[in-house]
């Protein structure tokens, strides 16, 4: 006899997949990226650096949970909600949803595709389907599983509102950005549950996982995802400066236009290009400190960095390059 569960579970996962082809089909997701897109809106782009620092902070303790003999085995729930966490985020969000979906689907995103006034479009190609951050914000709502089969139902409830502001937080920002689509950020959502929905199904509730074992299949989930991640991220920066300022722009990349077709009192524009490995917790971004433009590098999770960069500047204006 067939399990029901896993027909179930096969079955919601490609009604959500259908729901989502006909958003793209009908035009609705164009027609949404158009309407939400704002360039380099502030709010969003917060959002979108540090919009996961909750979800990480949990990762960081569930991790010492599973690692920490004592604890994990004196409280099972505690270890059975951080297992379920930690499977849904690596296996879900980092491998099904960031290194497979994104790069078998190959679909470009809104601002690559819908964004621009013209485009080749047998050249697009992109990480834009199911939507990587949305599908890790949507992380909050995985302890919902331990707490209401744990008979919390209150705080059960309370933290699935949560998760799902937070979700909708990001992946709205992330549409805000350009970077993704309602169909992205809808499909992100529901596999991040349906993947956390087996795990709390099939993961076993008293049996305990030596460490070894936890550390080695975390281990090689995460190298995974860092070498087997592709990504491609672009970044502004754009700031007053005054007439006769001499700046230098230090970047990993090997094209640099220069473009110094601004009026005279126009603010001087950079933007880069970037491509890589890694994951999607890592963040990179363009910082000025006094007389320098640089590519900041913080949690760094990410190799094989290239990029294109572009510099538009006024008369009386100087951006100097340098790779480093």
């Amino acid at each position: 006899m067939i399990p029901r569960f896993p027909i179930v579970a096969i079955f919601s996962i490609s009604l959500l997949g259908i729901l989502c082809y006909g958003l793209a089909l009908s035009g609705v997701d164009a027609w949404v990226a158009k309407a939400v897109y704002l360039e380099n809106q502030y709010l969003a782009w917060q959002l979108r650096q540090y919009g996961l620092v909750p979800v990480e902070i949990l990762a960081v303790l569930a991790l010492v949970v599973l690692l920490i003999g004592p604890l994990r085995k004196r409280y099972p729930r505690l270890r059975h909600a951080s297992l379920v966490y930690l499977a849904t985020m690596l296996l879900g969000v980092g491998l099904l949803n960031q290194v497979i979906l994104q790069d078998v689907i190959d679909r470009p995103r809104p601002r690559d595709a819908v964004l621009v006034e013209a485009t080749d479009a047998a050249a697009l190609s992109g990480h834009s389907f199911p939507g990587g951050h949305a599908g890790a914000a949507t992380m909050l709502i995985i302890p919902f599983f331990a707490l209401w089969s744990a008979g919390r139902r209150k705080l059960a409830l309370t933290v699935l509102s949560v998760g799902l502001l937070s979700a909708g937080l990001v992946g709205g920002a992330r549409m805000v950005l350009g970077a993704h689509y309602l169909s992205d950020t809808l499909f992100a959502l529901g596999l991040t549950l349906w993947c956390g929905t087996l795990a709390h199904r099939w993961i076993p509730l008293n049996r305990d996982i030596p460490t070894y074992i936890t550390g080695g299949i975390i281990a090689v989930a995460v190298l995974a995802i860092v070498l087997g991640n592709s990504f491609r991220l672009n970044l502004t920066w754009q700031e007053p400066v005054l007439a006769g300022t001499e700046l230098t722009l230090t970047t990993p990349c090997d094209t640099i236009m220069q473009l110094p077709h601004l009026e005279d009192g126009a603010t001087p524009k950079v933007q880069i290009s970037l491509t890589g490995y890694g994951a999607p917790l890592s963040q990179l971004t363009l910082q000025r400190h006094e007389q320098e433009i640089y590519l900041q590098r913080w949690r760094g999770l990410y190799h094989s960095l290239t990029c294109q960069a572009t510099i538009w500047t006024p008369p009386g204006i100087t951006i100097r390059t340098k790779t480093g």
